[in-house]
């Protein structure tokens, strides 16, 4: 498996939108989104139309979940600093009650929300770490800080609980995770290279069959091969010996965060024979 990532802006060209074809109106497309610090870029490779469709799914994840996170992080934003938000809440739990109260930005307590899902619908019998089947999820939210924060919070406030809320679009996230694997793999292989494009509908949203593609086995692959790297993210790539394209995904690639495997879609034979005549996969 070859492992994908970048530290610094990166650059391929495309001309023409990698899911629609079009040659109009084309801007550039983050592989990984630009709120998540992705810097692997397809130069002209999405219409505006298109981009408009994954920009939505894209910024319901990096504002509605990640807002808090991508401030203390200080994580790339088109929001000038001086508006970005100075308090997040928390949730108080005194004398059995709950509120809910703003905290400067040093006293909150993000979380990342992230999901454990089954293996891809086209593989429905491979089996997942958790037991997890096709079609079945778990919400997992990944601390960015300490236990003993928060319990400096509840001494501070004097609660007996503290928690926060946090929020994630199932179907939007698996979206992105399927966006990123399939932007990766025409960086990797080159659009004309890719004959079938397995997930682009239900990137764009026309076909309801995102579980079909994107899923997991509780694994951490990508982890134990790239902790030591210095990016935030990685991806690795491949094709079987059918030419069928996959991709495992991992965001916030430091930390045991669950990692997505990708089925994107299938070499054009022309593609599969050379890149078997030279014995890359």
């Amino acid at each position: 498996m070859n492992y994908i990532h970048a530290q610094h802006n990166t650059y391929k060209y495309v001309g023409e939108c990698i899911y629609c074809g079009s040659t109009d109106d084309l801007h550039n497309e983050h592989c990984i989104p630009e709120s998540l610090n992705g810097v692997m870029i397809l130069e002209k490779g999405s219409c505006e139309a298109c981009g408009r469709i994954t920009s939505r799914f894209e910024g319901d994840y990096a504002r509605q979940s990640l807002l808090a996170v991508r401030t203390v992080w200080n994580m790339k934003s088109k929001r000038p600093k001086k508006r970005r938000p100075t308090e997040f809440p928390i949730r108080l739990t005194k004398g059995g009650e709950n509120q809910r109260v703003n905290v400067p930005l040093d006293e909150s307590f993000p979380l990342i929300p992230m999901l454990e899902v089954g293996p891809p619908g086209v593989y429905p019998n491979r089996p997942h770490k958790l037991g997890l089947l096709n079609g079945q999820y778990q919400i997992h939210p990944f601390k960015i800080r300490d236990d003993e924060h928060l319990q400096k919070l509840a001494e501070k406030y004097e609660a007996e609980d503290v928690s926060v809320d946090f929020q994630i679009d199932v179907s939007g996230f698996l979206r992105m995770i399927a966006k990123i694997a399939y932007c990766i793999s025409v960086w990797r292989f080159g659009l004309k290279n890719i004959g079938e494009r397995y997930v682009v509908p239900a990137i764009l949203g026309t076909n309801n069959d995102i579980w079909n593609w994107v899923g997991s086995d509780g694994e951490q692959e990508v982890y134990r091969h790239t902790k030591k790297m210095l990016s935030d993210h990685d991806v690795n790539g491949w094709f079987d010996w059918d030419g069928v394209i996959h991709a495992r995904v991992k965001l916030f690639k430091k930390s045991l965060t669950p990692e997505y495997e990708v089925v994107v879609g299938k070499l054009t034979d022309v593609a599969h024979g050379f890149y078997q005549s030279i014995g890359r996969i």
